[in-house]
């Protein structure tokens, strides 16, 4: 089984390695659909007084196929990378490639 990865651990760096690679978003009925991650962004940061920020702020982008899926958290699996839980995407766009969704890492 494998990695559960922790909020915490994800970085941007993490995610820049796993360009062009395929994430499976697992949904509630046990279906299993690929996703290729397409982009990663870092995020303008703006501290907040007195609390240290743990991470650069970065957003993932992921390409899928049809039909769109509803904004809501959804666990993912890279195979090297290992188990993303309750990460909430929201679909931003569709194309002839596939419906784009994003993640936003605070």
């Amino acid at each position: 089984m494998p990695e559960k990865l922790s909020l915490a651990e994800l970085t941007k760096e993490m995610f820049s390695d796993y360009l062009g690679e395929t994430f499976r978003l697992h949904l509630d009925n046990g279906d299993k659909i690929d996703m290729t991650l397409e982009e990663v962004t870092a995020s303008r940061s703006h501290p907040i007084k007195g609390k240290e920020p743990t991470r650069q702020p970065f957003s993932i982008l992921f390409c899928g196929p049809p039909p769109v899926l509803p904004q809501r958290m959804y666990t993912f699996e890279q195979e090297k990378m290992g188990m993303i839980e309750n990460r909430f995407i929201v679909p931003i766009g569709e194309d002839q490639k596939g419906v784009y969704y994003q993640a936003v890492f605070s």
